[in-house]
């Protein structure tokens, strides 16, 4: 709180809760609020934006160390490297035995990817390095050249993914269609490393909760009805956009959430496109035009744009402007090939 009071940019941690009573006390002189890290759950970004607070985040720079860790990761709980220091460290160590604490081979195991977006591919490249063969289930596949590149197995359906693998990579943001994808089909995948008896402690009680747990679609239909209603006293991004994931299929939902959000917060993009989207189906393609130059302006990442700029093509293509048309298809297929 001292330093917002004294600062023109702040750079918070995901450890810093930056709700709307601490922006209350921050100085007037405050313009920028850029996170130190990926994403900004932890900051109120209405409550800035009322305070005429930018807020951004670096999503791109932790690819490459997140897919460090998770590498890491995987190889401490197949080689049981923790259990082994315990034992070292509480000197109980009997010395060296043929299968003490052996654990299983890496390579040559396979490895699913929940999520192939940047820390993803990131993960299949350093996977294929330690001899692991690569499934994967995303929103959609990723480009040819990529699944050759990693030689990659795409699966349409997550669960008939997960009878294949040995290790599960959850790569993928939380959102309304991801909530409690891990369900208790997840117990396949469980039952390799029960088998090889590297379930630690943490693993089995996941797996005894994902036993007595069975998630129905009348419950998700509560939460969801739940988020409607915290949205209703808690107008955040993260709400906002689990709805606008949620309701793709409902046009008149969506464009009452989108316009909502494009006021509640007017520099993120995804707002925009899914407005402008919307519009397009509706065969408003003027209005649509307007919203996605507005929305392009905030855009910062390839993939996002790419999505502008095919949307703002279709709504050319709705007002008969076939130069435009093509214009904008061209600058699509070159940010996507």
């Amino acid at each position: 709180v001292t330093a917002m009071q004294r600062a023109d940019v702040l750079v918070p941690t995901l450890n810093d809760n930056i709700d709307a009573s601490v922006l209350a006390e921050s100085g007037n002189q405050l313009k920028l609020l850029a996170n130190y890290g990926s994403g900004v759950d932890h900051i109120d970004v209405e409550a800035a934006h009322e305070r005429g607070i930018l807020v951004s985040n670096s999503p791109t720079v932790s690819s490459s160390d997140t897919a460090d860790m998770t590498i890491a990761l995987i190889l401490a709980v197949m080689r049981r490297f923790k259990e082994g220091s315990n034992v070292m460290e509480s000197g109980d160590w009997q010395g060296w035995a043929p299968s003490a604490f052996l654990g299983t081979r890496v390579a040559g195991k396979t490895i699913g990817i929940l999520g192939m977006g940047r820390i993803g591919t990131a993960l299949a490249e350093r996977a294929r390095a330690f001899g692991l063969n690569v499934c994967y289930h995303n929103r959609k596949k990723v480009h040819p050249d990529t699944e050759t590149r990693l030689n990659a197995d795409y699966y349409e359906n997550f669960h008939e993914m997960l009878s294949k693998i040995d290790i599960l990579a959850t790569c993928c943001p939380l959102s309304v269609e991801t909530h409690h994808i891990l369900d208790s089909k997840a117990l396949s995948f469980m039952k390799t490393l029960e088998e090889d008896n590297l379930l630690t402690s943490d693993l089995k009680k996941i797996k005894e909760r994902l036993e007595k747990t069975n998630y129905s679609e009348t419950q998700k239909v509560k939460v969801l009805k739940d988020i409607y209603k915290r949205f209703e006293t808690e107008k955040t991004y993260t709400l906002l956009k689990q709805i606008l994931l949620e309701t793709k299929e409902k046009p008149r939902l969506l464009l009452k959430y989108s316009k909502e959000g494009i006021a509640l917060f007017p520099a993120q993009p995804f707002v925009y496109l899914i407005n402008g989207s919307t519009l397009n189906i509706n065969r408003e393609f003027k209005k649509a035009l307007d919203i996605l130059q507005n929305g392009i302006d905030f855009v910062i990442e390839d993939a996002m744009e790419a999505l502008f700029y095919k949307e703002m093509a279709l709504a050319y293509k709705g007002l008969n402007n076939k130069v435009e048309e093509r214009r904008y298809m061209e600058k699509f297929r070159k940010l996507v090939n």
